[in-house]
């Protein structure tokens, strides 16, 4: 048991204390726990494995300085210190935990999911990276944004080549910030401090102790494993052929072509979209001889997928993704494979709902039906008396569910 008196008052709610600190010292392997009980937990189970060895490859020392609460981890045989807290900044409130330490190196490489000019962490400067994972595209102009995934987990490089890893175990929203020293904060709304080190002391084997530790990934199918090439934004299905034609001219290898929700009908999971409508702005003769030193701009382009044929007088009608079918079976005949993207959200009065529910199928739901907001759920026949979760899903006109 600790006490959390930093000389820091908790900006977003008062700390808890006493606090719980458990150490578990095995073989490559060191895992260090803070917080209370009760606290929520990610509910993957991990193997937590360690991998044998001979010795502890880490010592750790615990104290209080200046009524602060320090932890210092070192290596066993050369003393070098991978963790040491004595920079102060432990806070443990109930939605704002924070733990900041020195680190032997500047080489730290992982965590994210975002942009890096380099592989390798800089430290000259103050710099927050955000880890949760959301459906948005690598930004040059905005590199510290947070992706599509959530990777807690870094690999050291020490002085003398030596290697370590640091895992911390959280789904809850988090950020890092690197600085001078050099150091790192590590913060979160949420959860406990699970913090695990990895002996190595080579990078491969920081690897092999994580892996051993976190579990396998399951093998997937032999041609996942080659050169896969997906792009958001085809504008039609001759875009996507003569991408992937230039990508073979150019003798550079592809087994696995993408189709993102381009090839959707609006966006509607289950769908091809085979018809759309371009209108284009065009110059009246008449116009022109009327007013000569006007300007017109020709660009003016829109769209419409709703529009039936024959609607407007001057449109041109294209078919975008109706031969998409065929295009699969041309690209397995090329010994290629096909993945199509899917969004994990249906719309209410969609007719493949409406065949989900008669089928059976699971969906999200709510865990009681007091937590459902009926104000939203029972606007709709279908999921009126249902838990099925529903939202306002970004690329749909009305509620989706999921």
């Amino acid at each position: 048991m600790v006490k959390t008196r930093t000389g820091a008052l908790n900006p977003y709610g008062t700390d808890l204390s006493p606090i719980n600190v458990q150490i578990s010292n095995s073989d490559t392997v060191l895992n260090v726990r803070i917080g209370t009980e009760g606290r929520y937990e990610p509910t993957i189970p991990l193997p937590r494995a360690s991998i044998r060895a001979k010795q502890q490859y880490f010592t750790v020392e615990t104290s209080y300085e200046s009524e602060l609460f320090v932890l210092r981890i070192h290596r066993a045989k050369t003393r070098k210190r991978i963790w040491d807290t004595s920079i102060g900044g432990l806070l443990f409130a109930d939605q704002y935990i924070q733990i900041a330490t020195f680190l032997p190196t500047d080489k730290i490489y992982g965590f994210g999911e975002n942009v890096h000019l380099s592989l390798k962490h800089e430290f000259f400067n103050y710099t927050t990276w955000s880890m949760l994972a959301r459906d948005q595209p690598p930004d040059p102009a905005n590199k510290q944004r947070n992706l599509y995934g959530v990777h807690p987990f870094y690999l050291g490089l020490e002085g003398d080549n030596k290697a370590h890893g640091v895992l911390i175990w959280n789904s809850n929203p988090q950020e890092i910030t690197t600085g001078p020293g050099p150091h790192l904060i590590y913060r979160t709304i949420g959860g406990m401090l699970d913090i695990t080190f990895f002996a190595g002391p080579t990078p491969e084997e920081v690897i092999q102790q994580y892996h051993s530790y976190i579990g396998l990934p399951s093998l997937p199918a032999y041609f996942a494993l080659g050169f896969q090439f997906c792009r958001y934004g085809y504008k039609n299905l001759l875009e996507m052929k003569e991408t992937i034609e230039r990508i073979r001219n150019a003798k550079i290898p592809i087994d696995v072509a993408y189709a993102d929700i381009d090839y959707m009908e609006r966006y509607k999971d289950f769908t091809i979209s085979e018809v759309a409508v371009q209108i284009v702005c065009t110059i009246i003769d008449d116009f022109k001889k009327k007013k000569k030193n006007h300007r017109i701009p020709t660009n003016c382009i829109a769209f419409s997928y709703s529009s039936r044929e024959g609607s407007y007088s001057s449109i041109l009608f294209k078919k975008y993704w109706r031969d998409f079918k065929s295009y699969a079976d041309e690209l397995h005949k090329q010994n290629m494979h096909l993945i199509l993207i899917f969004d994990p959200a249906i719309e209410v009065d969609y007719p493949s709902f409406q065949r989900a529910l008669q089928k059976n199928v699971s969906f999200i739901e709510w865990e009681n039906y007091e937590q459902v907001p009926h104000e939203i759920q029972d606007k709709y026949s279908l999921t009126k008396g249902t838990k099925v979760s529903r939202k306002k899903y970004i690329f749909s006109t009305n509620s989706s569910v999921c």
